[in-house]
């Protein structure tokens, strides 16, 4: 830094700055573009894939733990995800979330929460609740 004649500090030597505000409209690019327009999928699959790891995981840990009750021996992980043990372990997890899921779809098409953002007020008609056909044109 240097002193300048107005008293003033400056910086010897500058960087140009970044322009962190976009213009209106303007589209990011590269990895930006990317997150912008995916951002949610990306999470889903990263949090599907991590979710499911450690369910195999813990799944072969418990499985190997009933061989050696047995008297068997432990089988290595990619034994493991060809067993019926695994299997059964994870679809019976999807089954459950599906069924969680399409009983919250169809109980929030009939009942109402209010206040909540997933349910429709239940006192006022809303465009949606309106037949197309008996739209003017």
């Amino acid at each position: 830094m240097s002193n300048t004649s107005s008293g003033r500090r400056e910086a010897l030597t500058t960087k140009p700055r970044r322009n962190l505000l976009r213009h209106p409209g303007a589209r990011p690019t590269g990895i930006r573009r990317i997150w912008n327009d995916h951002g949610l999928s990306i999470v889903l699959i990263v949090l599907f894939v991590a979710t499911l790891a450690g369910q195999t995981l813990t799944g072969w840990r418990v499985y190997n733990e009933e061989q050696r009750q047995h008297g068997l021996p432990a089988v290595a992980l990619a034994e493991y995800v060809h067993t019926g043990h695994y299997g059964e372990a994870t679809f019976e997890n999807w089954e459950s979330e599906f069924l969680q899921m399409a009983f919250f779809v169809l109980l929030t098409a009939w009942l109402y929460q209010r206040g909540s953002s997933e349910s429709k007020r239940p006192d006022v008609v809303e465009l949606v609740d309106l037949d197309p056909r008996n739209a003017p044109d």
